[in-house]
């Protein structure tokens, strides 16, 4: 699939612009890739890179904790690419707002410093769902059911949306085989390597958005070759050819990700075209898809996962899940043609929100509800 370039100046890339993008939420750089394009989203043509994470409140806590102390986080970084897509149950919201004082406290943190953090920088990328009508016969959930309600809603939203992601400090969570995420080579369990990993997954948008300013710009930064930015800023003959090279080499990796060989050829081809200086950028670009790649494993070996066949709901809800928020009937059908009725789907569960006529959605924004702040100011719609 080759994608339109439009001119923003035209009218036809403001009315495009405006049919792509998020109608609520924060905008990531998956969305932008799609801007211009009536695909309902990157993953039509990268699958295995955005993908569902359900995150329960006390690891989006522990992440805010962090982010307060002016560290970077994996998770944020994730979705800002939009390699997660962060989903939460309804309650969260009012979890937060119970525990966030008892926290403050007892970690000796700033309570207001905490809810800025948390109303700038994590609310606009959590949509919360409804799942009080969300039915699952899975075992695991029958049986968590009958321990802890409360560690109900979080397993039913990450088994709809399978594969996904739970990323949860839960111990009976982890007990029943769900959002347990194990690095072999730390021989370690832990969510943040979940997180590390959809990081890490997110080069391949970086690249896709444009090698200079995605991966070795803002996301990444300090973590390829140093002299491979420099070399992409000196080197004009490297950004008017290299550059369209790199986004093909990731492109190819991200639909195909055995295509190694291909992709390394691919590389080295840079460097006969434009010579020393491509070098440099080849050996940042081959270590960032290296990352990459080993960040696709993990997560495959790790997801979430159902055993039985997709029903119509879930597969109307994964789409959604991995899409920008505001999908048309119309990109639901060409994406979906073996569901016979997708406006009957839709209709059936309070999981899907109409978020502007005609668009869906899988929840909301949090910034959209009426208290979406824990200190129970509102952020407005």
């Amino acid at each position: 699939m080759v994608m339109e370039t439009i001119k923003p100046s035209s009218e036809t890339a403001i009315a495009a612009f405006s049919q792509s993008t998020p109608v609520d939420g924060a905008m990531t750089l998956a969305d932008l890739i799609a801007v211009g394009t009536q695909s309902i989203g990157i993953t039509k043509f990268m699958p295995d890179v955005v993908m569902p994470v359900v995150v329960d409140t006390n690891v989006l806590i522990e992440d805010l904790l962090r982010r307060s102390d002016g560290k970077q986080s994996s998770l944020l970084v994730a979705a800002g690419a939009g390699s997660a897509r962060i989903y939460a149950t309804e309650s969260i919201l009012a979890e937060l707002d119970e525990h966030l004082p008892r926290i403050a406290r007892e970690r000796s943190r700033d309570l207001t410093r905490l809810r800025e953090v948390l109303a700038r920088d994590y609310l606009p990328y959590l949509r919360v769902v409804d799942v009080s009508d969300l039915r699952s016969e899975d075992e695991r959930v029958i049986a968590l059911a009958l321990e802890d309600a409360d560690d109900v809603g979080p397993a039913k939203l990450a088994l709809l949306l399978a594969p996904s992601f739970l990323l949860t400090t839960d111990k009976d969570h982890h007990r029943h085989g769900l959002g347990v995420f194990y690095e072999p080579t730390e021989n370690k369990t832990g969510w943040t390597f979940g997180a590390v990993a959809l990081k890490d997954r997110s080069i391949v948008i970086g690249l896709m958005a444009g090698g200079e300013g995605g991966v070795f710009g803002s996301l990444l930064a300090g973590e390829v070759a140093v002299d491979a930015v420099k070399a992409l800023a000196k080197n004009e003959k490297l950004l008017t050819i290299g550059l369209f090279l790199i986004v093909g080499v990731a492109f190819i990796l991200a639909v195909s990700p055995r295509a190694r060989e291909r992709a390394g050829q691919l590389i080295e081809s840079v460097a006969l075209v434009a010579g020393d200086a491509a070098s440099s950028v080849a050996r940042g670009v081959s270590k960032a898809l290296d990352m990459s790649e080993e960040a696709r494993a993990l997560l495959e070996a790790n997801a979430t996962r159902r055993p039985t066949q997709d029903t119509d709901l879930e597969l109307v809800a994964r789409v959604l899940a991995v899409s920008h928020p505001g999908v048309t009937l119309a990109q639901l059908r060409e994406a979906l043609p073996k569901v016979a009725n997708v406006d009957s789907v839709l209709g059936s569960s309070r999981l899907f929100v109409e978020v502007r006529p005609g668009r869906w959605a899988l929840g909301r924004s949090a910034t959209t509800l009426p208290n979406a702040l824990p200190s129970g100011e509102s952020t407005g719609a």
